[in-house]
């Protein structure tokens, strides 16, 4: 149960921290093999703030890796 509450939390907060509007001058990408996505509400500094702590929670813990989506969205 508490494997899926973790990998839940951390697949919600990457997901709604990508998700927003911003304006046109200042538009992140992500570029993988499904093509081009980008990523609203963000500028480079906002975007590494947000995500900073899930990141840091994920290197303490790698087997959160071990989640397909976890997995996905963090690289």
């Amino acid at each position: 149960v508490l494997w899926e509450l973790e990998t839940l939390r951390l697949i919600n907060h990457f997901e709604k921290s990508m998700k927003a509007e911003i304006g046109d001058d200042d538009e992140l990408y992500i570029v993988d093999n499904n093509g081009e996505a980008q990523l609203f509400d963000f500028t480079g500094q906002d975007f590494e703030n947000k995500l900073r702590v899930p990141l840091l929670e994920i290197l303490k813990y790698p087997y959160l890796l071990l989640h397909e989506r976890v997995n996905e969205l963090c690289v």
